[in-house]
C-alpha cells in the first residue's frame, strides 16, 4: 500500500527536476522572462529547458523602478502568468527570496 507521504508531490518532482538539471554536465540555459510574451518565446529556443525570473524586469515592466519598489503581490501575479503560459519549469528564486526575508523580518517584529 502506498501513503500519501510516499509519493512526491508536483512541486517536489519539479524540484528535484530543476535539480538534475543544474547538476548535468550540459550547459544549463536559464533566461529570466519578466512577462508572459518573454516566457513564451524564451520556451519556443531549442536549447531552453526551464526559465528563470527577474525581479528587476518584472518590476520595470510593471512601471516600477529596481530596488524591489514593487510591490509584493504584483511580482508574484506576474511569476504565476509566466508559469501558466509555458510548460517548462520556472524558477522564481529572486521573487520568493524577497518573501522569504518579508517573512523573517515580520516574524523577528512579533517575536521575542
Amino acid at each position: 500500500m502506498t501513503h500519501e507521504t510516499d509519493r512526491q508531490r508536483p512541486w517536489q518532482e519539479k524540484a528535484l527536476r530543476l535539480r538534475q538539471l543544474h547538476e548535468s554536465p550540459e550547459v544549463l540555459i536559464l533566461p529570466n522572462a519578466w512577462n508572459r510574451l518573454s516566457a513564451r518565446l524564451f520556451a519556443g529556443l531549442p536549447a531552453c529547458q526551464a526559465l528563470g525570473t527577474t525581479s528587476a524586469g518584472i518590476a520595470a515592466a510593471l512601471g516600477y523602478p529596481d530596488g524591489e519598489q514593487a510591490p509584493l503581490d504584483e511580482l508574484l501575479a506576474v511569476v504565476r502568468q509566466i508559469t501558466a503560459a509555458v510548460a517548462l519549469l520556472v524558477t522564481g528564486v529572486t521573487p520568493f527570496y524577497r518573501l522569504f526575508r518579508n517573512f523573517r523580518a515580520a516574524g523577528s517584529e512579533i517575536g521575542p
